[in-house]
């Protein structure tokens, strides 16, 4: 790719803010609410708090109700903000694959790593039809391992051909599977609600929303 040639996956950080954009100084005092400053639409500005990931009657995350017997991993709220989470979750709205017939006019598509994607795949014989269960299940997937990792309250690494799964040796009880969809539905509200108008197909139902 050509140097001069900006990625929208560019992060602000105080270390690597883009010499060509200009921030005042709310921008700069703002600096931990907006991600990726150079994409459009802008992912924030977002609270860096998890006390407004709630549900619809106001119960929050389940985070740390059950432990897992490995005691050297770090907490998930330590290495985590909730901002980088809320970003994530907006953004999986923007990072879908799409086929490469499909004009720029009826395209849903401006992330620059996903127009990459999109001309990679022609000439590759790839079917119209193969890009939508990928994109479903990449957004259950983000959805899965974000909320079994507030469930268990841990930052762990994993393999990314492995589904996320409790490491306890026994399965979840009843109550602990409650927990685990709790924070799932609650993780969903908010993609629907701040994503862009395709991700409710990833999640909602249409037949019965």
């Amino acid at each position: 790719m050509n140097s001069t040639q900006h990625m929208n996956s560019y992060f602000l950080s105080p270390h690597h803010v883009n010499s060509n954009v200009s921030l005042n100084s709310q921008t700069l005092k703002a600096k931990d609410l907006f991600l990726a400053i150079n994409y459009n639409p802008k992912l924030g500005p977002f609270t860096d708090t998890w006390d407004d990931l709630v549900d619809d009657f106001g119960s929050k995350l389940h985070f740390g109700k059950i432990s897992y017997q490995n005691n050297y991993v770090s907490r998930f709220q330590e290495r985590v903000k909730p901002r980088d989470v809320k970003a994530a979750l907006v953004l999986l709205s923007y990072l879908k694959l799409e086929h490469h017939t499909i004009d720029i006019g009826d395209s849903l598509l401006f992330d620059s790593s996903m127009l990459l994607i999109k001309a990679s795949s022609a000439g590759a014989n790839v079917h119209n039809n193969s890009f939508g269960k990928p994109n479903s299940m990449f957004a259950w997937f983000v959805i899965d391992f974000l909320s079994m990792l507030i469930l268990f309250d841990t930052f762990i690494d994993h393999r990314s051909l492995i589904a996320p799964m409790p490491f306890t040796g026994v399965p979840l009880t009843p109550i602990q599977s409650e927990m685990f969809l709790h924070n799932k539905n609650i993780l969903i509200k908010f993609c629907v609600e701040h994503g862009n108008s395709n991700v409710s197909d990833y999640f909602v139902i249409k037949k019965t929303g």
